[in-house]
């Protein structure tokens, strides 16, 4: 029978002594034979306190996707757990997964003689890292031309000259148009202590081609035909602006109509790059103007004068006839068809015809010679002609 005191009291056949206090407690225990109990003889329970719980470190915090450290604690016989109680603890220290953001506890405990210690809390944050920024790449600019700094998609950005290492910078470059180059620059999402992924962006300066070669500049007649213009240079384009508009990579072709001085310009262009442009400019001359042709008739035994028809001064200029040089073009005495030629200084012609006609010579007849009777009228007649004139006057009456 066992008992908590030296005497009285009422024994119990088993007995479990309570751990929650620490210290020496002495128990009684006697036996009993036939229905006689023996003197009661001492036990004493030695109640030894639990190790403390070991001292763990931490917090940890790691980015999404890091490598994180094993964890760690001071203790001795350190088991790990993964939960606040139950489960079996181990005695290696776990490595924290960095595959998904959040808040994970682990626990660990020391092991003595005497037992196993409370669980100690060890908190672990896994960060969320961020995806590499949203780019756009290759970005292409010319020599020479302006460019701006490169821009990117993402938060707190962060920028580099190499794909690894460095310091970031939170100022995007601009990259230099001097020279033709092929540059990389990279750039990161910080999304609180976490920086993602570099983007990578790529930047080409093209070559800047020259003004194409052209001739001139070129004189013309008005309306004539000629070929559309040309320069020699690769992917022409056509202008009829010194800058500005839209390029035509059809040359003009029809640009003889109107009198007149017109520029015109043409680039070419390499890849992106479109150089400077050159200029062509066009004259266009008129030709002679001397109005509509001309009719001149004259009778028998007189000349037309040409000359005086038609101002030529200033023109190089001939007259023909049936495709013959007609020498004295200030009195013509054959009828026909002239012709006038006449050049300006830059070369333009014009030809005008006048129409001739030489009357042929009119065979007046006034009769027969006839007598008349004195006091009678005598009619006198005439032919050869259209409308006649006679004289004297007297005695005539013309009726």
């Amino acid at each position: 029978l066992w008992y908590t005191a030296a005497t009285g009291g009422t024994g119990v056949s088993s007995f479990i002594p309570p751990t929650t206090s620490v210290g020496t407690t002495t128990y009684y225990v006697s036996q009993t034979l036939l229905g006689c109990e023996s003197p009661r003889a001492t036990l004493d329970v030695t109640i030894v306190s639990l190790p403390p719980a070991p001292v763990g470190s931490g917090p940890f915090t790691y980015c999404q996707g890091t490598t994180a450290t094993q964890l760690t604690a001071t203790g001795t016989s350190l088991l790990w757990y993964t939960t606040a109680t139950g489960g079996t603890g181990i005695n290696t220290a776990p490595i924290p997964s960095t595959a998904t953001a959040g808040t994970f506890t682990y626990y660990v405990t020391q092991s003595m003689p005497c037992g196993e210690s409370p669980r100690t809390a060890i908190t672990v944050t896994v960060n969320p890292t961020p995806a590499a920024p949203v780019v756009t790449t290759p970005v292409d600019y010319c020599q020479g031309t302006a460019t701006s700094a490169v821009t990117a998609t993402g938060t707190n950005l962060l920028w580099y000259s190499a794909a690894t290492g460095g310091i970031g910078s939170s100022t995007a470059p601009t990259p230099s148009s001097a020279s033709v180059s092929t540059n990389t620059y990279y750039v990161s999402s910080t999304l609180g202590v976490c920086e993602g992924p570099r983007a990578a962006i790529t930047v080409n300066i093209n070559i800047t081609p020259g003004a194409p070669v052209v001739g001139g500049p070129l004189s013309y007649c008005q309306d004539v035909i000629v070929p559309p213009l040309s320069a020699t240079g690769t992917n022409l384009l056509w202008y009829t602006t010194a800058s500005g508009g839209i390029g035509d990579p059809a040359a003009p072709a029809h640009y003889t109509e109107t009198v007149g001085s017109t520029t015109y310009y043409v680039s070419q262009t390499t890849g992106v790059c479109e150089g400077p442009r050159a200029s062509i400019t066009v004259t266009i001359n008129p030709y002679p103007d001397f109005g509509p042709d001309l009719r001149d008739t004259v009778c028998a035994g007189d000349s037309v004068d040409l000359a005086i028809k038609f101002n030529t001064a200033g023109y190089t200029y001939s007259w023909t006839l049936d495709g013959q040089p007609v020498t004295n073009p200030a009195s013509v005495h054959v009828s026909g068809v002239y012709q006038l030629e006449a050049i300006n200084s830059v070369g333009c012609s014009d030809t005008v015809l006048v129409y001739v006609t030489i009357q042929p010579p009119v065979p007046a007849f006034a009769g027969n010679d006839t007598i008349a009777v004195k006091g009678i009228p005598h009619q006198l007649n005439a032919s050869g002609g259209v409308a006649y004139t006679w004289a004297p006057a007297y005695p005539l009456n013309l009726s």
